[in-house]
């Protein structure tokens, strides 16, 4: 016997092994899968929304020239194949339009300080902090909150570049790959790892390449490191056939985007 669906507590069903998996069943895991999406919460057991808990909110506003730049790159990256993020109105659980689902940048270059304030801002641009920092009260903040739910609920809409996503730093202890494993985005998602260590890093990936292509919604993850990861180094760790060596030679999940900070200029 199988367990088609309940893998994560929305009922079971169980058909023989013999038994091929039919477009129906199919549909209703997809259904399923849709229907926690919109009930689910930040998942802070993979992340956490700030570097530093407490810190205000950073904008690009913030940012000197070189780090705007910076800035706008990965703005830019992170909405690269992103696709409509619809799905056909009488159809909710059919996969959205989206044509990257994953994809990686390394941002390098200057001090980790600048690397993390650039990343930070980015992160603050894109989940609506800085709008629900800018509501004049308690009422307009949960008006925003409201809409950003009823916008993720109209599965027929085309998604905006305004509408918040979720943005976190990965979390980096021995929970992580397990939290990565049954992981979803439930909206667009950026995921930033600080000066991560080959072994995460490499985990990440391979997690992402084995899973991403049943994602409903685009991931996109942001390494910032004062280097950029050696994909020789990586492919000899993990074997070429791996997803890791993949990933960073363009295959799977798509290209790796490189961005470097530069050293703010001298009058």
């Amino acid at each position: 016997m199988i367990l088609l669906i309940d893998s994560r507590g929305f009922g079971s069903k169980h058909i023989d092994a013999m038994t091929p998996v039919t477009p129906e069943h199919q549909s209703g895991r997809r259904f399923l899968d849709w229907l926690e999406g919109l009930v689910a919460r930040f998942d802070e057991r993979l992340l956490q929304a700030s570097c530093s808990p407490g810190a205000p909110s950073v904008g690009i506003a913030m940012l000197d020239p070189e780090q705007a730049r910076a800035f706008q790159a990965l703005h830019g990256w992170c909405f690269v194949g992103a696709g409509s993020g619809r799905s056909p109105f009488g159809r909710p659980w059919a996969m959205p339009s989206v044509e990257r689902r994953c994809s990686v940048a390394v941002l390098t270059g200057d001090s980790a300080v600048r690397r993390s304030l650039v990343a930070e801002a980015l992160c603050r641009e894109l989940d609506g902090s800085l709008l629900l920092a800018a509501c004049s009260s308690r009422v307009a903040g949960l008006a925003l909150r409201l809409r950003v739910k009823l916008a993720d609920a109209t599965w027929w809409r085309t998604r905006r570049e305004a509408d918040p996503w979720d943005s976190g730093y990965l979390r980096a202890d021995s929970n992580v790959t397990g939290a990565l494993a049954g992981f979803a985005p439930r909206r667009a998602t950026l995921i930033v790892m600080l000066e991560p260590s080959d072994d995460l890093l490499g985990a990440v990936i391979a997690q992402l390449g084995v899973r991403s292509a049943g994602f409903r919604h685009p991931l996109r993850l942001l390494i910032v490191a004062a280097t950029p990861p050696t994909a020789l180094a990586l492919e000899r760790k993990v074997g070429r056939g791996d997803p890791l060596s993949r990933v960073f030679s363009g295959a799977c999940p798509g290209e790796v985007t490189m961005v470097a900070l530069e050293r703010p200029s001298r009058a």
